[in-house]
Parts: C-alpha cells; sequence; structure tokens
C-alpha cells in the first residue's frame, strides 16, 4: 500500500464511521411496552376477563332460574329434563345433540 492512499483510507473509514453513528443515533428507540406490557395494561387485562366471566356467570345463572321455573312438560317440548337444566345451560348440550324425540 502506497504512502498517498493511507490518508484516503482513514478519511473513508472516518466518513463510514460517522454515517454508522449518525443512522444509529437517528433509530427511533424501540418500544418498551413492546415486549413487555406494563402492570396496568395486565390491571387491566385481568379486570376486564372477571368481569366477563361474572356477566357470563349471571347470564347462566338467570337461564337456569328460567328454565327451572318451566314445566316438565315445557322443558321436554325443547329436548329437556329437569335434571339436565344445569349441565345444558353451563355447556350447551342441548344445543349440541340436536333435537330429542318425545313421545
Amino acid at each position: 500500500m502506497e504512502q498517498a492512499d493511507r490518508p484516503l483510507i482513514a478519511h473513508r473509514r472516518l466518513f463510514l464511521t460517522e454515517i454508522i453513528v449518525n443512522t444509529i443515533s437517528r433509530a427511533p428507540a424501540a418500544a418498551p411496552t413492546a415486549a413487555t406490557p406494563s402492570w396496568t395494561a395486565f390491571l387491566q387485562a385481568k379486570v376486564r376477563a372477571w368481569i366477563a366471566a361474572y356477566v357470563t356467570w349471571r347470564t347462566e345463572q338467570a337461564a337456569m332460574q328460567q328454565l327451572g321455573r318451566m314445566s316438565d312438560h315445557d322443558l321436554r317440548d325443547i329436548g329437556l329434563t329437569r335434571s339436565e337444566i344445569t349441565h345444558a345451560v353451563i355447556h350447551g348440550a342441548a344445543r349440541d345433540r340436536g333435537r330429542r324425540r318425545t313421545r
């Protein structure tokens, strides 16, 4: 390598280093919440899940009360017996098994 080329190579390295440093310094920082959710987001998710579970439970309780007030004849018309009310409401058994034939 010749003596005349050394200052040119050093200048190019310095120029490339400056470009890299400028690029890195201008890049936006990664959002810390993207990798790990904050405790408030976690708490909000838990509260939403609890509310959804409570609403589901209340809806099931109301359905069981309403079915419990029906006569055995009416329950038989919709394909249920009194002992199947809880299972049918919670698991949707009457909907899944189709209609039951009665005599």
